[in-house]
């Protein structure tokens, strides 16, 4: 389901490009569709390592191809998506678009590729760059919030070029697997913060200050600085 519905949100970037007279919120048709399928799949891609997990059916065939869906979803799928609504020859200088779109996906698969191979290392809190399903959410959430404001394109170009950057780098980010009580309070302050937002500017306005202040701001914070302010970690290395 992952990569079908990366797939069909890619088609319908497409089509959506070469017929812009059915591009209008609400069509089936139109841009919010593609975005929506590629919010859809990260739910089936968390659910996917959930059920093979209950079922004891986790496999090296299956990372391998959750790796493939990941990248058609997440790393494919936005790239058209802002490349035909933000950053195709109609918009800006040809080579710029295609470059920053360029970035994004090819950062996308480098990050998949990368994990693959620390998954086998010495397993260790968090993960290394920003994952690829967190990228997918704020790009499609910044088109749904913005799509109506008409941006200008090289600052969209320069978002997706920084998460193509914070998805390579060393920076590791935090997952919820090994948070202690503090930071499950924090990650659901957080989360009921941007759910606010949701009163003002609907769902997609949440995901993206979600998502997009989990990668640019308190995210790269988050493990350098948890040993200073989580008292039960402090304790656990003492133990150890």
């Amino acid at each position: 389901m992952n990569v079908l519905l990366g797939f069909l949100s890619i088609l319908v970037s497409v089509n959506a490009f070469l017929r812009p007279e059915v591009t209008a919120p609400g069509d089936p048709t139109s841009y919010d569709t593609a975005c929506w399928l590629i919010i859809w799949a990260v739910i089936f891609d968390v659910l996917d390592g959930k059920v093979a997990k209950l079922t004891g059916t986790s496999s090296d065939f299956g990372m391998r191809l959750d790796t493939f869906a990941d990248a058609t979803t997440f790393g494919l799928a936005p790239a058209v998506l802002i490349f035909c609504t933000f950053l195709s020859p109609l918009r800006m200088i040809p080579p710029l678009g295609w470059i920053a779109c360029g970035c994004y996906f090819t950062a996308a698969v480098f990050r998949l590729a990368r994990y693959n191979v620390q998954t086998n290392a010495e397993p260790k809190f968090g993960f290394v760059g920003l994952p690829t399903p967190a990228a997918a959410i704020i790009t499609v959430s910044m088109y749904l919030v913005v799509r109506d404001m008409q941006p200008v394109a090289w600052m969209v170009a320069a978002l997706i070029v920084l998460l193509a950057f914070v998805m390579v780098s060393p920076i590791r980010y935090p997952s919820l697997k090994g948070l202690y009580s503090r930071e499950k309070k924090l990650v659901l302050i957080l989360l009921i913060s941007s759910m606010i937002s949701t009163y003002y500017g609907g769902p997609a306005k949440a995901l993206f200050l979600y998502f997009g202040s989990f990668a640019l701001i308190w995210g790269p914070f988050w493990v350098p600085t948890r040993r200073l302010w989580n008292p039960e970690l402090k304790l656990s290395k003492s133990k150890s």
